[in-house]
């Protein structure tokens, strides 16, 4: 017995809508993968961005603390605290109480000179924010605030050493 031809075109209809179906349940997932690997892509570079404008806040702030070193001079009118006490210390004893000093210095030169906001534009913006120096362990720590696109925001804690300056107090006594 031999088929008609009309049920042949009704296979024919069934590959064609098995294929549609198949397509439409591959598509969304192929889709969404590829859309999620470029929202990734997206923050990656994102985070990168953030990672580079707070490198160069660090550079900034790290290069006003070593001009403010560089310029710094010793004031004329300046006396240690305790006259008497300061002739029996030590070299290395007068150093450690001159960088006390120096420190003090820096601080109040960050605070007085200090604009927070040092680069800003209409993409992104770098803060420094939370400055403080800690003079028992000579350190400057600080807090970078970087923005893009008046957007996001990251935070970044970075710390500097400062460099004890090396008074020559064995030909200078004072």
């Amino acid at each position: 017995m031999m088929l008609p031809n009309y049920s042949q075109r009704g296979y024919a209809l069934l590959y064609v809508l098995i294929t549609i179906v198949l397509i439409g349940l591959f598509i969304p997932p192929l889709m969404n993968s590829i859309l999620t690997s470029n929202v990734q892509y997206k923050k990656t570079e994102e985070n990168l961005q953030h990672e580079k404008l707070a490198e160069m806040g660090t550079v900034y702030f790290e290069r006003i603390v070593i001009d403010i070193l560089e310029d710094w001079e010793f004031p004329e009118d300046w006396t240690p605290e305790d006259r008497e006490g300061w002739e029996t210390k030590s070299p290395a004893e007068k150093n450690d109480n001159l960088n006390d000093y120096v420190l003090l210095n820096v601080k109040s030169k960050i605070e007085k000179e200090h604009n927070s906001i040092f680069l800003e534009t209409d993409g992104y913006k770098i803060e420094l924010t939370n400055i403080r120096v800690m003079q028992a362990t000579g350190t400057i720590s600080y807090q970078i605030t970087t923005s893009l696109n008046r957007g996001s925001v990251k935070d970044f804690s970075k710390e500097m050493s400062i460099p004890v300056i090396n008074f020559d107090l064995e030909e200078n006594s004072l």
